[in-house]
């Protein structure tokens, strides 16, 4: 499973969707089959994102329903966080920042509830990226700010750079 999830992230980052598709599918036939419902979920997550970019909107959604039923399974505060932002970056890509603002705002309290920083950074500069996307630049500012302080404290150069960028864009 962890091969195919690897594989599926390297293809993933060069741009080959095709080919993340179908490691991450693989990963979770085996997860389903293995019955490893955290595997299982890692690879929704995933297969949701490849999905939002290829513009399969609804696809995606339907990964991160499923998603949301295993972290809810397993009691899991940091995945239901994670499920959550992926929600809310999908409300984002369906051009509903309202919705994706509530999803992550949502999602950037439970990961700090949940003693999950890196869920909370990547929660709070999408975040940001929602509340831009309302005209609300104060209020995207600050969700930047909370994602830098906390990429800062991870030692996350690539986030760091992802706040750097929006900042930017702000300005």
């Amino acid at each position: 499973i962890d091969n195919h999830l690897t594989l599926g992230e390297q293809a993933f980052s060069r741009g080959d969707l095709a080919g993340a598709l179908t490691h991450w599918g693989e990963a979770l036939m085996q997860a389903r089959s293995d019955g490893d419902a955290a595997s299982e979920l890692e690879a929704l997550l995933r297969l949701a994102s490849a999905h939002r970019e290829l513009g399969r909107l609804q696809t995606a959604e339907d990964s991160l329903t499923a998603a949301a039923a295993l972290a809810a399974g397993l009691g899991d505060d940091s995945a239901t966080a994670r499920v959550q932002t992926a929600e809310g970056l999908l409300a984002l890509h369906a051009g509903d920042p309202r919705r994706a603002e509530k999803r992550l705002l949502k999602a950037f309290r439970a990961a700090q509830q949940a003693s999950a920083p890196t869920t909370a950074a990547n929660a709070a500069v999408n975040l940001g990226l929602a509340r831009a996307a309302l005209g609300r630049t104060d209020d995207a500012a600050k969700a930047y700010g909370a994602a830098e302080t906390l990429f800062e404290s991870l030692g996350d150069r690539d986030g760091l750079a992802d706040v750097a960028v929006n900042r930017a864009v702000l300005a």
